[in-house]
């Protein structure tokens, strides 16, 4: 996921150097098509950054673990 991610964003050079970064703009194009095409499952499943160290990964996680609210009828 990591790889794919990183491929799907723009060109960086933390990106380059790690040898993650898409060759071309053809490749981040398509990278992208993949991502979208995911289920938030898989995003939700797969957290990048540990959400024991940081906070706005711990809040996504904690949020989306909840059931929706339903709405009340009036």
């Amino acid at each position: 996921m990591r790889s794919v991610m990183a491929k799907a964003s723009p060109a960086c050079s933390g990106d380059v150097l790690a040898r993650l970064a898409g060759d071309t703009a053809v490749e981040r194009t398509m990278t992208r098509f993949c991502l979208a095409d995911l289920p938030l499952r898989m995003f939700l499943s797969a957290a990048l950054i540990p959400r024991e160290s940081d906070e706005i990964t711990r809040l996504i996680l904690d949020t989306m673990a909840k059931p929706p609210l339903r709405r009340s009828a009036a």
